[in-house]
Formats: C-alpha cells, structure tokens, sequence
C-alpha cells in the first residue's frame, strides 16, 4: 500500500470514484428512504444520513446510466453524517462505470 505525503498508510484496496462533482449521480435506498452516495469503490462507499441506521445494511444501489444493483454491507465507520459501507460481497459484473477511467 502507497504512503501519503505525511507518511500515513494508504487503508484503501481499491480506487474510490468520488461522486461529489462527477456527472454521475448515485443514491442508495435502504427501506423507503434515499441516501446521497459521495463516493464509491469496488470494496464499499460513502453516504450521507442523520438517521440512525441498523450495522448491517441490505439495499438497492442506483448509479446514474446503470441498473439499480442489490448491495448488502456493513456500516464501518461513521463521522459526523457521512458514513462509510462496507460491502460484503459484489457482483465481478456489477458497477462497470467504475472500470471507467
């Protein structure tokens, strides 16, 4: 894994496609509410809530131009209302944008 410039550890596996100002849109639906997606990776991504959320998570995964994908995860970490998603296991196929460079 690739130091950063002040020497920590680079924690992540895979290249996180950030959603902030990107064309593509993402929004995560877990029961009947929707999450705003900032980021994405192969391996998990980051959302945005206030709510109080169980740690094990099962929804649905809506990137703009692909079809809504079933994801199921485990909540990793949570800062303020972002918080990061683990998945547990993904599709080789699914989420092709990120292929995408």
């Amino acid at each position: 894994m690739a130091g950063t410039e002040n020497g920590d550890s680079e924690r992540r596996k895979y290249f996180r496609h950030n959603l902030i100002y990107a064309p593509r849109k993402a929004k995560l639906k877990i029961e009947d509410s929707d999450y705003e997606v900032k980021d994405i990776s192969k391996g998990g991504l980051r959302f945005l809530s206030d709510e109080k959320l169980e740690k094990q998570i099962r929804g649905i995964l809506t990137v703009s131009g692909n079809d809504p994908e079933a994801i199921e995860g485990i909540i990793v970490w949570r800062i303020g209302n972002e918080v990061g998603l683990k998945f547990k296991a993904i599709s080789n196929d699914a989420f092709g944008f990120m292929d995408e460079s």
